[in-house]
């Protein structure tokens, strides 16, 4: 009989140990969940950037003597000095030269806005909105080459292609771009149909991730430009921009008098990140404009009867 009752008591006490268990396992996956969700997560990256640091200056001073030894060893004769360096140079110059003539290497030059341009002949000589993204050739040549802008929205992920232009009007974008040449692709307010509004808007959304330009050849993937990664990282790189761009007109602006006129002229001493997201986010702000506002009452139209803008 007390068998049985130590038996019990025994069993009672492992069901309220295993419940006290997985109460506080419940407890911890809600606060994990919780901190994943909120900002702790961030704090958490910015540590451990700390730490990678921190452990990558401690690699550089227990290495430092090594180094060191290599330098002296090297400045004792000038001779071996230039020699390695010749020698740092032309393999570089191999490499690169390997590199262009074997892979498909593209550089973003710039991607630009214009909310307000004009050319005669064009969108019944009515104001239009310009986006160009240009893109220069640096390895083997691309075939049909194709941009397309890309990003996960809230809707889901979303594709706006670019297009080619020769005078601000549409053309046909197939041939081969040859190695050193640049090419412009980009969009216009007056050649994008309500959908392609829309899908423009979410990608510029501050919400959206991985927003990116895609360059394909013949349909196989070649190189993606990163223009946005996670909204936080934009946000710090904004204000980091906005505080540098104050302090160097604050402390690093010069005022003088050129041609009877004052004028400022400030050195960007603190450097600033490059946010090739405005450039989007201006052309999209000018189309949610040329919407409320159409170009026929907006700016003055063109010859009397020109019909208003579609």
């Amino acid at each position: 009989m007390q068998f049985d009752k130590g038996v019990q008591a025994a069993v009672t006490t492992a069901k309220k140990w295993t419940a006290a268990a997985l109460g506080k396992w419940e407890q911890l996956t809600a606060w994990v969940v919780a901190a994943v969700k909120s900002d702790l997560y961030r704090t958490l990256i910015v540590t451990l950037s700390a730490i990678a640091i921190v452990v990558a200056i401690a690699i550089l001073h227990f290495t430092w003597p090594f180094l060191q030894s290599i330098v002296v060893a090297y400045s004792n004769d000038s001779s071996k000095v230039g020699t390695l360096i010749i020698s740092l140079v032309a393999l570089h110059l191999t490499m690169s030269n390997y590199r262009r003539g074997n892979y498909a290497i593209v550089k973003l030059v710039e991607v630009t806005e214009s909310g307000t341009s004009r050319r005669l002949g064009v969108n019944r000589n009515q104001m239009y909105a310009v986006l160009d993204v240009r893109i220069k050739v640096l390895g083997i040549p691309l075939r049909n080459p194709a941009i397309v802008l890309q990003g996960y929205t809230r809707i889901g992920r979303l594709s706006v292609p670019l297009k080619q232009f020769e005078d601000d009007k549409p053309v046909a974008s197939d041939g081969t771009l040859e190695k050193g040449m640049i090419a412009s692709y980009g969009l216009r307010s007056f050649d994008m149909n309500a959908g392609e509004r829309q899908m423009f808007s979410e990608l510029v959304d501050p919400e959206a991730e991985y927003v990116a330009i895609s360059i394909f050849s013949n349909g196989y993937f070649v190189k993606r430009f990163l223009l946005q990664r996670k909204p936080f990282l934009r946000k710090a790189i904004r204000r980091w921009n906005d505080w540098a761009a104050g302090a160097n007109f604050r402390y690093m602006s010069k005022h003088h008098i050129k041609f009877g006129r004052p004028v400022i002229q400030t050195r960007d001493v603190i450097p600033q990140f490059a946010d090739r997201m405005y450039p989007l986010e201006r052309f999209a702000n000018a189309l949610k404009q040329e919407r409320n506002n159409p170009p026929s009452t907006m700016f003055p139209s063109g010859p009397p009867g020109t019909p208003p803008h579609p």
